[in-house]
């Protein structure tokens, strides 16, 4: 099985900023130990270039989803936690629900992520959103926006014949 990054497009880390997210969630609170502090439903307040579209994933400060990428990983079994987020471009008079999720995060050299097809995992120091390529693929298929994908190898570890 192939895995892939799961990133925000270039383009729409330049085109579409918070401007009260941080205000509202502290980044420290999306853990199992403190994501209770997270209100239910957030209204976040944006700003966004006029030709850019609202990204299906949003990688910072925290990480958002759209109900598109929920709804697929709910259909290939994930367990996610989430909050609701509704981000309100009061400039272009629109919005669109997010949610704010808590994905499980898998050390790297761990078998779970054979039974896994979005995760979170520490890679060079940072936290990465890992997919499997089922999971991409079905995704993209649906018309995500915004989504950069790339191309990873995990540790692969054998199983010994004794």
């Amino acid at each position: 099985m192939r895995y892939f990054l799961l990133r925000q497009h270039p383009y729409f880390k330049a085109a579409f900023r918070s401007i009260d997210l941080r205000k509202k969630v502290d980044p420290a609170w999306v853990c199992t130990d403190r994501f209770y502090l997270i209100p239910k439903n957030l209204v976040i307040t944006v700003d966004r270039d006029e030709t850019a579209a609202f990204p299906d994933i949003i990688t910072s400060p925290v990480l958002l989803i759209s109900a598109l990428i929920l709804k697929v990983a709910f259909m290939f079994g994930e367990s996610v936690y989430s909050r609701d987020a509704i981000l309100v471009d009061p400039k272009e008079q629109e919005g669109r629900q997010y949610h704010i999720v808590l994905l499980e995060t898998i050390r790297p050299g761990s078998t779970l992520w054979k039974v896994r097809n979005l995760f979170l995992m520490d890679l060079d120091g940072k936290q990465e959103v890992v997919a499997s390529q089922d999971l991409a693929e079905s995704i993209l298929r649906r018309g995500a926006k915004g989504i950069a994908l790339k191309e990873i190898d995990l540790p692969i570890k054998e199983e010994q014949d004794v």
